[in-house]
């Protein structure tokens, strides 16, 4: 009797990842729990939380992950990667602000050396008269 019963539970296992096929999007996370069970990471951020499914198959490492805003599903799929790397990005901000600051320098520059309102009302920055003389003999 008791291998009939462990011959039916071991038949009717599934490996995780055809498990993992049955998760959709839409899904509520009571109902990703019943199909996967409890995730092996999980991540809050900004109200919306990453579960992520860890399978070990023969000789590979398979990773996989649930995406939930309010409480569905939004994303089933492979670990999500952005496509610039958190490395890559500070490097382009950096290089952008950099610029940007050279940028702000050359105009600090350019209003230093430009007249001030006063200069420009007395004409104290122009000359407006220069006189020739003859040199007395």
């Amino acid at each position: 009797m008791f291998a009939i019963c462990s011959a039916l539970v071991m038949g009717c296992q599934m490996s995780p990842s055809k498990q993992f096929n049955k998760v959709s999007v839409g899904m509520e996370k009571d109902q990703v729990l019943e199909i996967m069970g409890s995730p092996q990471q999980t991540l809050r951020r900004s109200g919306a939380d990453r579960w992520t499914y860890v399978f070990y198959n023969t000789e590979t490492q398979e990773s996989r992950q649930v995406h939930f805003s309010e409480g569905k599903a939004i994303y089933v799929g492979e670990v999500y990667k952005p496509e610039v790397s958190a490395e890559d990005q500070d490097t382009m901000n950096a290089q952008s602000n950099a610029a940007l600051e050279a940028q702000w320098q050359q105009e600090r520059i350019k209003r230093a050396k430009a007249p001030t309102y006063e200069e420009t009302v007395k004409g104290t920055h122009e000359i407006r008269y220069a006189p020739s003389f003859v040199p007395v003999q």
